[in-house]
């Protein structure tokens, strides 16, 4: 990202890099055994300007078993009165039963949060023999 220019390699060519390309890293944490109406979950992190979602990294200190745990980042318009999920159901980020770190699978449903925007995330699922605990949501985000 930020590369541009180019061609074959015939004949000399010129490349540029966009030097303004920036990765940012912002993070949620839920604290305790997780359960899918935790307070957490009305934490916002507001959007300055236009940034494309990269990629989401989880982690727990207590796994859970029976079953994964999920989340659900959305985003939140400018007045904060409608959501949109940034990944269909099936492809949200988790993780697997018996571990302690996950992401999403890469396929991002909608990838740039736009300016004046929120970036919030839901806990779909936290496991059913025994929950997950003490959650960590790291979103990465690119700007440029």
């Amino acid at each position: 990202s930020g590369l541009s220019g180019g061609g074959d390699f015939s004949a000399d060519r010129s490349f540029s890099v966009n030097t303004n390309v920036r990765d940012k890293q912002v993070g949620l944490f839920y604290s305790g055994n997780l359960a899918t109406a935790m307070l957490g979950e009305e934490s916002r992190i507001y959007i300055p300007f236009n940034m494309e979602l990269r990629a989401v990294r989880l982690a727990v200190t207590t796994s859970a078993t029976g079953a994964n745990i999920l989340v659900n980042p959305l985003q939140y318009n400018a007045l904060l009165t409608a959501s949109t999920a940034m990944f269909l159901a099936g492809n949200r980020p988790m993780i697997v039963t018996n571990n302690l770190a996950g992401s999403d699978n890469g396929t991002i449903t909608i990838g740039t949060l736009f300016s004046g925007s929120w970036l919030a995330c839901n806990v779909d699922q936290v496991g059913s023999t025994v929950v997950g605990s003490n959650l960590t949501i790291n979103f990465l985000l690119r700007s440029s």
